[in-house]
């Protein structure tokens, strides 16, 4: 089982790596793009049991990757059973 999860800043927190990134963007022309916010992608891959019985391990895992909880957040993107 593969598990993709998302680490950003929270909303309230400056990202200053995305702005700067979105400024470049509208620069080069895509005047369309009004923010960026730049995270971490984690792809995991997971032996064993099925999506519904490790959820809460997931879960665990996901936030044991926070390196800062008062500023990070995460978010399970995918859950890809390679079965």
């Amino acid at each position: 089982m593969k598990v993709v999860v998302g680490i950003r800043t929270q909303d309230s927190i400056p990202n200053p790596v995305g702005e700067s990134l979105a400024e470049r963007l509208r620069e080069s022309g895509y005047t369309e793009v009004k923010q960026a916010r730049v995270g971490q992608l984690i792809e995991l891959e997971l032996d064993g049991a099925d999506e519904t019985s490790i959820k809460t391990r997931i879960e665990r895992i996901s936030k044991s990757l926070i390196m800062h909880p008062n500023t990070e957040t995460f978010e399970i993107l995918a859950v890809i059973d390679d079965e």
